[in-house]
């Protein structure tokens, strides 16, 4: 069982995010993940909503596709 309401996992070097997790008391939560440049790269809720990100190496958005359908592909 999880006893925090939100947990954060870090690079014990760079300390930079790479997972979040959040949850609350009603049993909603929210997942989301992070790149080595603290990009998001993917989000996903226990209501079923979800997306995914990429970025190239200077941290433009190159793809991005949710839950919904919609996805847009520069890459």
């Amino acid at each position: 069982m999880i006893e925090k309401s939100n947990i954060t996992i870090e690079n014990k070097d760079t300390k930079e995010i790479k997972y979040k997790l959040w949850l609350d008391d009603s049993g909603y939560w929210i997942k989301r993940e992070f790149d080595s440049r603290g990009n998001q790269t993917y989000f996903e809720d226990s209501g079923g909503y979800w997306f995914k990100n990429e970025y190239n190496s200077r941290g433009k958005e190159i793809y991005y596709e949710n839950s919904e359908g919609i996805i847009r592909d520069d890459r």
